[in-house]
């Protein structure tokens, strides 16, 4: 027996009997085989007590000493021990857990790693687990939150924007686990891209549409769910158009028009691609997007427009150029858009050739087409085009552009006044590593963003600076409420001090009549 309870023979408890000598093996020690073992024979006992000293093994600290699941979820702890095939046990505020009773917790050894896990977590769970093997443990705190529903703290609120600047809604949302956000346009799924981004700063989410038109104005749905439920909040948006007028003709200016969309095309690996279409309207300005990213020119992309057609080519499409390509076409009076996606059939194939030796020059141009992309040498980061100083106005958004030249692709970093900058619901940052194009944009700029702004490109071979300053200026606007009140203010003190001294005033009128006679 041990602790009392009978032993099951098994192939680690073995008993053999030599005439009057009878013996207990336990063929592989462990540290559970620690206890009180008794024989009774007739009505004779005999005990004794075994002791296991358990060996050094070395427990890696967990990855958090303190853990937070919501009720009903799963929970899993995970140790890593320095020796394979280490017995351990568990044990929840200091009694050994077993895993019989309870069938929502279940143990696992895989060589070196040891994993608890519990199906479904109740909020008894809660507490702290130890995790021992050999004679050192590890402990973790178990913490079981009660599921909330969503609930929105701050609405959304209704905005009238003038068109071309930028728009921000935003919510602010509790609930336990934390919910996810979903925006909508007029009920239709919103994703982030060049036109629209997701930002989020604790509790608070915002959607931001970085210039608007009059093709926006919409109601915009924020939708929060959870486990729990769902909780929804709606505001209009109103975009204020004012007259804008043709610098050519002196006519109400037209927003764009597109007259011949941009097609999907494919095409073999290493040979170009381009994209076409037709835009009608005046004072256009064209961008191009490859998903939420902005192209700049480049070896790679080059960009024209010639009277109302727009063209993208890719010189040299590879896998990493696929995807989804945008033409923006942008006046004063409105946007519009038209979308494409580019494929890649396949590795350039080159033609079979009779002869021996023209089938092995035929090789040799195909084996150096397709090291093109490997044959690439670490470069030092340079910029090919540096961020340009200018001047915006009060409020108005503010966006600095570089391109960089670099190999391996560069790490980018921001610093205003030579303090480094981080993302924010103001601030947003963009990078393509395709076309090392990074842009900081600032929604709203005030003056406590003007001043020296710095991007550092950095990789191993070494970094690279450029710099450039930002002015925000205040228009001048001219309060006549002030002015009316100022006037009126120096008339009533004035027409008081006639009042006060009408003896002196009299002693003037006199003596300017003496004068005068």
């Amino acid at each position: 027996m041990k602790d009392g309870q009978e032993l099951e023979i098994s192939e680690r408890y073995t008993v053999s009997t030599e005439e009057f000598l009878h013996r207990l093996m336990i063929q592989s020690v462990r540290m559970s085989d620690a206890g009180g073992y008794s024989v009774i024979a007739g009505a004779s006992m005999s005990m004794a007590h075994l002791t296991v000293e358990g060996k050094d093994v070395c427990i890696t600290e967990p990855a958090e000493k303190k853990m937070t699941v919501v009720e009903k979820q799963r929970t899993t702890f995970e140790f890593e021990v320095n020796e394979d095939d280490i017995e351990g046990r568990w044990l929840r505020n200091g009694i050994e857990l077993q895993f019989s009773v309870d069938q929502r917790f279940s143990y696992a050894c895989i060589r070196k790693l040891h994993r608890l896990t519990i199906s479904e977590t109740y909020r008894s769970d809660a507490g702290e687990y130890t995790f021992i093997a050999g004679r050192n443990r590890r402990v973790v705190t178990l913490h079981v939150n009660i599921p909330q529903p969503p609930q929105i703290i701050n609405h959304m609120q209704p905005l009238s924007v003038e068109s071309g600047k930028p728009a921000r809604f935003s919510v602010e949302v509790t609930g336990v686990p934390q919910p996810q956000v979903f925006w909508y346009k007029n009920s239709q799924a919103l994703s982030p891209g060049f036109k629209c981004k997701f930002l989020r700063d604790g509790n608070e989410h915002c959607l931001l549409l970085i210039e608007v038109f009059p093709e926006d104005a919409a109601v915009y749905n924020c939708e929060a769910k959870n486990e729990g439920g769902v909780a929804t909040s709606s505001a209009a948006l109103n975009v204020e158009v004012s007259e804008v007028v043709s610098p050519e003709t002196g006519a109400p200016l037209s927003p764009p028009t597109i007259v011949s969309p941009i097609s999907n095309t494919s095409t073999t690996e290493g040979e170009s691609a381009r994209f076409q279409c037709k835009v009608s309207g005046e004072a256009l300005k064209i961008s191009w997007f490859r998903g939420e990213k902005e192209i700049k020119q480049s070896d790679f992309f080059k960009m024209s427009t010639f009277d109302d057609t727009c063209q993208l080519e890719i010189t040299r499409v590879y896998s990493e150029l696929e995807g989804e390509y945008t033409c923006v076409a942008r006046n004063p009076a409105g946007m519009v858009t038209c979308s494409a996606h580019l494929k890649r059939n396949g590795q350039k194939q080159i033609m079979d050739i009779t002869s021996d030796s023209q089938r092995h020059v035929s090789s040799s141009i195909s084996t150096s087409l397709s090291s093109v992309k490997k044959e690439q040498t670490a470069q030092r980061p340079a910029f090919i085009h540096p961020i340009e100083s200018y001047v915006v106005q009060h409020g108005e958004v503010a966006r600095f552009h570089a391109c960089v030249s670099s190999m391996p692709n560069p790490e980018i970093s921001w610093y205003h006044n030579h303090q480094p900058i981080k993302p924010t619901k103001d601030i947003v940052f963009h990078s393509d590593e395709m076309t090392n194009t990074t842009t900081l944009i600032i929604v709203a700029a005030f003056s406590e963003h003007a001043g020296q702004y710095t991007c550092k490109a950095t990789n191993n071979s070494g970094e690279a600076v450029c710099t450039a300053a930002l002015a925000v200026t205040k228009e001048e606007v001219t309060n006549m409420k002030e002015e009316i009140e100022a006037n009126i203010e120096q008339e009533v003190k004035e027409i008081y001090v006639l009042k006060k001294c009408p003896q002196k005033n009299e002693q003037n009128i006199q003596q300017f009549s003496c004068q005068n006679l």
